[in-house]
């Protein structure tokens, strides 16, 4: 299952959170799939169990992939000001209102 997403203006920090949160969820949500004892392609022995099995093996190694990006992303920032009240100096952007960079 590929994640498709059409992206209209720009890829903002939050959105990729989301992005990566709801790619995890539905991975997890399919492995549970490939792996319901009461589906019929885990019924018996056959090789479609064994394919089953084998593919939710490679998706877990995508929601591993999916972890690792999510620790190597900055945090999120905490300020919820408008963007009326963002300025820069030295060329990073900082909030007035709470002084937090952001």
């Amino acid at each position: 299952m590929f994640l498709t997403i059409i992206i209209e203006n720009h890829l903002t920090l939050s959105k990729v959170y989301k992005l990566v949160k709801l790619g995890i969820k539905q991975k997890e949500i399919t492995i549970q799939g490939l792996l319901n004892s009461k589906m019929s392609w885990n019924q018996g022995n056959g090789m479609s169990k064994d394919f089953a099995s084998g593919l939710a093996e490679f998706i877990e190694k995508d929601i591993e992939w999916l972890k690792t990006i999510m620790k190597h992303l900055p945090p999120l920032p905490k300020c919820k000001h408008p963007k009326e009240l963002h300025d820069k100096c030295e060329g990073k952007l900082y909030c007035m209102g709470c002084n937090q960079d952001l």
